[in-house]
């Protein structure tokens, strides 16, 4: 299986559908603020206008990201700007087309974060959004903590 390290390694990564079909490549990935984890992902890289879809299902193979869509769901999806900083507001509309429910936890409607945050990156592919939480929780697939090793130590 195929890790990251960083947040900054995940731009550029392959994208799939569930059911098998390249999407591109990954153009930014979208964490809220004190995470590490990134709720969205919007591709295709360079594309003035890009797909927005959350990490929710979704699966790091050897050949990129699967997300837990199929592709006739993404295709129908919200779209946005490629240099696009989300609010909060549009960060929940997009998460519930994809039936994911997002607490905004106080943060107002068009609350928008710049920058990165908590997850030390200067990469612009990597964007921060107010602080917000999911149902379900993201899993944690995508953006291990360096330093930790699977296996006895040595």
């Amino acid at each position: 299986m195929v890790q990251f390290e960083h947040p900054d390694d995940i731009p550029g990564t392959a994208v799939w559908s569930a059911d098998g079909h390249s999407r591109g490549r990954i153009g930014a990935v979208h964490i809220p603020y004190g995470m590490i984890q990134p709720l969205f992902v919007q591709f295709p890289a360079g594309a003035p206008r890009q797909r927005l879809v959350p990490t929710v299902d979704a699966e790091l193979r050897d050949r990129g990201l699967v997300l837990g869509y199929s592709d006739e769901v993404i295709d129908g999806g919200p779209t946005v700007e490629g240099g696009a900083v989300l609010s909060a507001g549009e960060a929940a509309y997009a998460a519930a087309y994809y039936g994911v429910k997002i607490d905004l936890g106080g943060a107002a409607l068009t609350e928008r974060r710049t920058g990165v945050g908590d997850v030390g990156s200067l990469h612009p592919g990597v964007r921060r959004l107010p602080p917000v939480t999911t149902d379900p929780e993201l899993p944690p697939i995508v953006v291990i903590n360096p330093g930790l090793h699977e296996g006895p130590a040595r």
